[in-house]
């Protein structure tokens, strides 16, 4: 896919899982992440709080229109 001005020019890494602060990749190398995405990840990945939180959340309700009140 190519890109208007290259800004998020894709890099030649595919990442398999991530644990805390670290991504691994498709080819087991570790990777510090620097740079997790907009407003995510703040936690680390697969923090166990929110995992949790995630799960109990996906037995009850996924998604509700923002067309109605959301509790």
């Amino acid at each position: 896919m190519s890109s208007i001005l290259g800004t998020y020019k894709r890099r030649e890494v595919s990442f398999s899982e991530g644990k805390g602060v670290y991504l691994t990749s498709t080819t087991g190398e570790k990777y510090l992440d620097f740079v997790s995405g907009i407003a995510v990840n703040s936690l680390g990945h697969c923090h166990p709080h929110l995992v949790d939180t995630i799960k109990k959340q996906s037995e009850k309700l996924w998604h509700v229109s923002n067309a109605f009140t959301i509790p």
